[in-house]
């Protein structure tokens, strides 16, 4: 039986985790709020989406096509993110696809909106659209 515990992207939503509940300790109180902040969302997304992906390819056979094979095909090129969402919409999941598209506006701020002051409110909405997205994808593997 596949599990979404036994998937690297998972170790990395753990770490993740731990360290946004370390936010406050002692070291990080002596880095850059904002680059902590930058690095948290940018894991929270890649964590997310990397799960997303190895859910559906898991639970439903289906992959990523490399936007390349797009080009060759003569279609309309979509990117590795946008499919994964595409595919969570096809199976229902439009709910679990909103999310990640919100937590991937955030990542974006975070990594390429370097003069954008990220706020507490990001930061914490962007973990909790991360707890979201794997929890729900969990849960379903459990059913």
């Amino acid at each position: 039986m596949y599990l979404i515990e036994k998937e690297p992207a998972y170790q990395l939503y753990q770490f993740t985790v731990y360290l946004y509940n370390q936010k406050e300790n002692d070291f990080f109180e002596r880095c850059n709020k904002q680059i902590i902040y930058r690095t948290l969302i940018n894991r929270a997304y890649y964590s997310s989406y990397s799960i997303a992906e190895a859910w559906l390819l898991n639970n439903h056979g289906k992959s990523i096509i490399s936007p390349k094979k797009f080009k060759q095909r003569g279609e309309k090129i979509k990117s590795v993110h946008a499919q994964v969402r595409i595919l969570l919409e096809e199976f229902n999941h439009k709910k679990i696809s909103s999310k990640l598209m919100r937590l991937q506006e955030l990542r974006g701020k975070a990594d390429y909106e370097l003069y954008h002051y990220l706020s507490d409110d990001e930061l914490n909405e962007a973990i909790k659209l991360m707890k979201y997205v794997v929890n729900n994808l969990k849960n379903m593997e459990e059913k």
